[in-house]
């Protein structure tokens, strides 16, 4: 038996394409609380076949908001938390276990790299989610959430502890249409965001962000040793920085018309 237990914790809706593998990677968890936003699908279906899953369902805003009002109910101190298309590696549940057998845990957070599949190949670079992110934390610390309605992050006390050897795998297009559907999602979010913050469009916005993200990803970050898959991913990431100040612009063309109405 552990000296420390932990609460996987999974935010959902209408993800019957891929929660199935989510939860077979936590089945080392002491329990799964799984957050659903009262999917359509047979998402709570599946997530019933695992015993050791407990379910909560809340209307899904986004997915701050969901993490924001879940996680206080989550039983153990610590959280191993991950996204309904991503999976534990054995090499990452290895390490957690080891740490969760510790007298002590250090810190409030523990990051890790982040790799990517495209259509079920593993991507050679990190670009399309290429940063360290926070999954294994106290559970004290869900409300540092920054509140931003896209990719909202821990703010701990102290530091994250980053392990480099271990990685999250994320798996999020199986399929270019639903893809779509949810960059058109994320960048009304991110757009809402920014005109709450009086953010400006300008012209660099829509021309030379975009490029300058793909050629970042693309050539710095190795894009290019995915041959099409990388430039594919790689296209995605430019066009969603184009797409957030499209609809950024859009947001301040409906606020004029209706201030001059």
């Amino acid at each position: 038996m552990r000296l420390h237990k932990v609460s996987g914790f999974v935010p959902c809706q209408n993800s019957e394409a891929v929660i199935r593998e989510c939860l077979e990677s936590l089945k080392w968890c002491d329990e799964v609380l799984v957050v659903d936003g009262f999917s359509t699908d047979r998402t709570l279906e599946i997530v019933q076949e695992f015993d050791n899953t407990r379910i909560i369902q809340h209307e899904y805003i986004n997915s701050v908001e969901q993490k924001i009002w879940a996680l206080p109910q989550a039983k153990y101190d610590w959280i191993f938390q991950l996204d309904s298309d991503e999976r534990c590696t054995p090499k990452l549940q290895q390490k957690i276990e080891k740490m969760l057998n510790q007298e002590t845990i250090p810190g409030y957070s523990y990051k890790f790299r982040m790799k990517t599949l495209l259509f079920g190949k593993l991507l050679k670079h990190d670009v399309y989610t290429g940063y360290r992110t926070k999954r294994f934390y106290r559970r004290e610390i869900c409300k540092t959430f920054t509140k931003s309605r896209v990719h909202g992050r821990l703010v701990p006390p102290e530091p994250s502890i980053f392990i480099s050897d271990v990685y999250v795998l994320h798996d999020p297009i199986r399929d270019f249409s639903q893809n779509w559907r949810k960059m058109i999602r994320y960048a009304e979010w991110a757009s809402r965001d920014l005109f709450e913050n009086n953010v400006k469009v300008h012209w660099w916005n829509l021309l030379l962000q975009p490029a300058i993200k793909f050629w970042r990803f693309y050539l710095l970050n190795g894009g290019f040793r995915d041959g099409l898959a990388g430039i594919i991913i790689c296209l995605f990431s430019g066009l969603a920085v184009f797409m957030k100040y499209a609809k950024l612009w859009e947001l301040y063309q409906k606020n004029d018309q209706s201030a001059s109405c």
